[in-house]
């Protein structure tokens, strides 16, 4: 496995088998709503162009650092159970999405 590669500034790179892991992953999600785009180190994930979560690289291709965002505090948040700190990019949106349809009904 490739490790992250560090720009000048100390930014992580992501690989591009990585990249493409992830985006494996998110057309697993199979739902047109949901949206992911890489930004540096971060893949943000949107469903119908609101911020849900974001997934970083930290040097595993199959498995990124998990963080929901916080509506409360526009932000996102890795401390919010019962999440998981480190996921599948499809596992995480899934869990999310069960989530959110509980509590929306």
């Amino acid at each position: 496995m490739s490790k992250a590669k560090t720009t000048g500034k100390r930014r992580t790179v992501v690989p591009e088998s990585a990249a493409d892991e992830a985006a494996r992953q998110m057309t697993e999600v199979n739902d047109p709503r949901v949206m992911g785009t890489l930004r540096g180190r971060f893949i943000y994930v949107e469903v119908d162009g609101e911020p849900l979560c974001r997934f970083e690289y930290d040097g595993s291709e199959t498995e990124w650092r998990f963080a929901l965002y916080r509506y409360s505090k526009s932000c996102y948040s890795t401390d919010v159970c019962p999440y998981p700190s480190r996921t599948r990019i499809d596992e995480g949106v899934r869990v999310i999405a069960v989530k959110l349809t509980d509590s929306a009904s």
